[in-house]
């Protein structure tokens, strides 16, 4: 690293070291912008070496340049190479109608997740990172286990300022309810190979090492299940989906179906009521005509268009039988054009039959009339 002197510095001089974290969003912006003096990106601690930051390293950073507020130097939240950050700001999701929902994060309220959701979440600390450290996080492995999803290692670059957004994704069956107080991400901070100008400072406090718990290691997969969700099933809401998707196509495509048949009987239906009814009048129209030729010995006028309107009764018999033959062998799926021929037929054959109907009733008159 170069050995330039800081600015505000005499030569020989070290800057004394900050004791105590920042306690204001203020202060730590005060202690940032002393490492970023006149755009020169200066390091006060140039004998750590650019690697993933372990524990002491990141509280010596924080304290110092204030790349994190607020921070919490908590054993729960700090461990050997990350630290622990909590959900704040705003929760964002949009509906199923694409309504913007925008919810305060408050510690003491909890946040939904709804099942087979993407939301995004803002986090607590705000992040003034020096030009020579980047950050990359990922979600607290007990909501991985409980089945939350987050984009693997997203990267924050070097001199960022602000605060993080976080998209999760809950592909689940369930919703899924966090609290504000709850830790969301991990955060580990790893210092580049950017030649920052050295800056060092006397009187730092010295920070243990914070070590990995030896109870997290060599456990089975059911003791990661029960400490994330008492080891109840974590189920994909696609399998769900997929599933009442299907059910719903099956229903349709019977839907769909009973309908075709359903127009099929009332078509079919139809017509051989129309025919049967036509049937049954020539039948009774038979038997008229049959009276009228007994009577044929008595009035020879009225014999002849007897049998004249007998024949005519004949030929539309006939023309019934045809139009049922027709009716039978004719597919059930016509066209409407087709169907609607049909009907034309019917109702000239009808036409026919009352205009039969009306000639039998006037002979029958005459043959009351000349007893």
């Amino acid at each position: 690293m170069a050995n330039a002197e800081a600015p505000e510095q005499a030569p020989g001089e070290l800057r004394p070291a900050e004791i105590h974290y920042a306690e204001s969003a203020e202060e730590a912006e005060r202690r940032s912008r002393k490492y970023r003096a006149q755009n020169i990106d200066l390091d006060p601690f140039p004998d750590i070496r650019p690697a993933l930051l372990s524990s002491e390293h990141i509280k010596a950073y924080v304290r110092e340049t204030g790349m994190i507020f607020p921070f919490h130097e908590d054993p729960s939240r700090l461990k050997s190479a990350s630290y622990e950050v909590n959900a704040g700001g705003r929760f964002i999701r949009w509906d199923e109608d694409g309504k913007k929902v925008v919810v305060p994060i408050k510690k003491d309220k909890t946040f939904t997740l709804p099942p087979n959701s993407i939301s995004f979440v803002q986090i607590e600390s705000y992040f003034r990172l020096p030009q020579y450290i980047a950050v990359r996080f990922n979600l607290r492995i007990t909501h991985v286990h409980r089945g939350i999803l987050l984009g693997t290692g997203p990267l924050v670059d070097p001199g960022f300022h602000g605060n993080l957004l976080v998209p999760l994704h809950n592909l689940t069956s369930d919703e899924y309810i966090i609290r504000g107080d709850e830790g969301l991400i991990w955060v580990e901070f790893t210092k580049t190979s950017h030649e920052a100008t050295e800056a060092r400072v006397a009187g730092a406090p010295e920070f243990a090492f914070d070590r990995t718990e030896a109870r997290k290691n060599d456990q089975l997969p059911e003791y990661y299940f029960d400490r994330a969700s008492k080891n109840r099933p974590i189920r994909s809401s696609i399998p769900l989906v997929v599933a009442k998707a299907r059910e719903q196509a099956e229903a349709a495509a019977s839907a769909a179906k009973r309908a075709e048949w359903t127009n099929r009987i009332f078509v079919g239906a139809g017509v051989l009521a129309i025919a049967g009814m036509i049937v049954g009048l020539f039948s009774l129209l038979g038997g008229v005509n049959a009276n009228v030729t007994a009577t044929h010995s008595l009035i020879a006028t009225v014999s002849t268009n007897a049998t004249h309107a007998a024949s005519d009764a004949k030929r539309a018999q006939d023309d019934v039988k045809d139009l049922r033959t027709q009716i039978q062998s004719s597919n059930t799926q016509r066209s409407a054009d087709e169907f609607q021929q049909l009907r034309a037929q019917l109702e000239s054959t009808r036409a026919q039959v009352e205009a039969l109907k009306a000639e039998v009733e006037r002979l029958g008159n005459q043959v009351r009339t000349h007893p």
